[in-house]
């Protein structure tokens, strides 16, 4: 018998977004290929006004159904409006769950949430699906709350796993953090690791064009800090390869980051803000450029999370710059899958760089290594039928 499953979230846009969208796709088009029923919730808007990349309040991504529970996708300009569409997402997700286990149609909740700070909102829903007894697996991308410097008392007395009933860990620490906390918590641990995703079909219909001398980072404003230190290891860069250019995709158009104000000079020329780019235009993007970077850092945050950018970086089949930091030296090793930073620091993390442009021969041979390397490890396909296995064994389903 199939399984039903929810995607339930507040915090991706659909269909068009960026990774926590394409993590949920691919996992809600694992378990429908394999002939499951799968539907996506999203309980607060994703779009500013005159911004918008997404306006249908429901509809399909590739086969899976998907509906704001709001109402529509696009935030309010008026303050009472918003408050009433975030009560009618809540509102209206919680009857369609509970009629869904009413009728027998709801197995599993999938929760895709901020684990990384408390919110009343995530509290109240958990209640009401426990209420349901309804099994809830939760998502795990990021540091969870009680890993952070300074949680807040409500932190540091709750748990993100109180009310649920098992755990998807994106890495090993988070994995391993989940199953100590299930066990201080007094319960079984219900944890299995799903890493970084990407579909390398995706890439069949992007020609692959000729290769610019550029460099890309897929950022977002959420990462200023990591743009400065971009752009600090793009000034030593530079200094050798003086017309390799900066594209950088993620921010609004027409906003300029504070690190690139401070660019001035010849090398101003040589950042491209590229705004937030069409899907299909992102991928042609990473197949025509040099490099890919995906710098982490020596910190908790890094440590614990895995960015899917990387699988999608390896599935385009140029080279990727990164860091020796958490899943990644699981991995990738430096100089055959990916260019990988011993440390975090400006100038290793220039060198690699450096490393790849002045050998376009072994760059190229490097991003074909990492291509079939996602295809085998990072692919959603692979990991389909174990995920659907444990979400049966979440839920009680058994075998199908």
């Amino acid at each position: 018998m199939p399984l039903s499953v929810v995607f339930l979230s507040r915090s991706i846009a659909v269909p068009s977004g960026t990774a926590a969208t394409q993590r949920v796709s691919l996992l809600a088009r694992s378990l429908m290929e394999r002939g499951n029923e799968v539907r996506v919730l999203v309980t607060r808007v994703s779009e500013s006004p005159g911004q918008e990349k997404n306006r249908l309040s429901r509809g399909s991504m590739r086969g899976v159904r998907f509906e704001y529970t709001t109402g529509t996708p696009i935030r309010s300009r008026y303050f009472l409006m918003r408050r009433l569409i975030e009560l009618r997402g809540w509102v209206t997700a919680a009857k369609r769950l509970a009629a869904m286990r009413r009728h027998k149609r709801l197995d599993c909740v999938y929760l895709y949430a901020d684990e990384t700070n408390w919110s009343l909102g995530r509290f109240l829903f958990l209640r009401l699906l426990r209420l349901l007894r309804v099994p809830v697996v939760l998502d795990m991308c990021e540091r969870p709350w009680r890993l952070k410097e300074s949680p807040s008392l409500l932190e540091r007395a709750g748990s993100p796993l109180s009310l649920v009933t098992g755990v998807v860990a994106i890495s090993s620490v988070l994995a391993d953090w989940a199953r100590s906390e299930f066990a201080r918590l007094g319960h079984a641990p219900s944890v299995m690791k799903i890493p970084i995703l990407m579909d390398h079909k995706e890439f069949d219909a992007v020609p692959r064009g000729s290769v610019e001398k550029q460099v890309l980072f897929a950022s977002s404003p959420a990462y200023s800090e990591t743009l400065e230190y971009i752009v600090a290891v793009m000034r030593v860069v530079w200094e050798s390869h003086p017309s390799c250019r900066l594209i950088v995709s993620g921010w609004p158009k027409g906003s300029e980051p504070p690190a690139l104000q401070a660019i001035d000079g010849e090398f101003g020329a040589n950042v491209t803000m590229a705004g937030f780019v069409p899907r299909p235009e992102l991928l042609r993007l990473y197949r025509q450029s040099s490099l890919l970077l995906a710098p982490l850092f020596d910190d908790v945050r890094s440590e614990a999370r895995f960015p899917t950018k990387i699988a999608e970086y390896l599935g385009s089949g140029r080279p990727v710059v990164t860091t020796s930091v958490g899943e990644v030296p699981r991995y990738l090793t430096d100089g055959e899958t990916a260019f990988v930073a011993a440390t975090a620091d400006v100038e290793s993390f220039a060198r690699k760089i450096c490393e790849a442009l002045d050998d376009p021969a072994k760059a190229d041979a490097v991003g074909e290594a990492g291509s079939r390397l996602a295809a085998s490890e990072f692919d959603y396909a692979v990991h389909a039928e174990r995920f659907e296995a444990y979400l049966r064994g979440v839920s009680g389903r058994g075998e199908s």
